[in-house]
């Protein structure tokens, strides 16, 4: 259901996704975090993308983002966040 209005929203992600392979990308995340010895957060990931998703800070400095990077367009942090929660679920960390 997130993933169909994503489709409307964010044309990106649907034309790209095909192209993500998760397995990959799980391996990568989970490599990366035993180096820098943060795997323990990986399995928060849902409570840390809930914190981003309501931090005021973080939405203001995308509003900064988007004004400094014209060529990101007019892309909404809410979907934005949307896409990594979706991303999350699929590695399942």
């Amino acid at each position: 259901a997130a993933e169909a209005h994503l489709k409307k929203k964010i044309p990106l992600y649907n034309l790209r996704k095909e192209e993500i392979n998760f397995d990959i990308l799980k391996q990568a995340i989970i490599s990366t975090s035993n180096r820098r010895q943060s795997l323990s957060l990986m399995k928060e990931a849902t409570e840390i993308i809930e914190d981003i998703r309501e931090d005021a800070y973080l939405k203001e400095l995308w509003k900064v983002y988007l004004a400094d990077n014209l060529y990101v367009g007019d892309l909404d942090f809410l979907e934005t966040v949307k896409i990594v929660d979706i991303i999350a679920e699929k590695i399942a960390l």
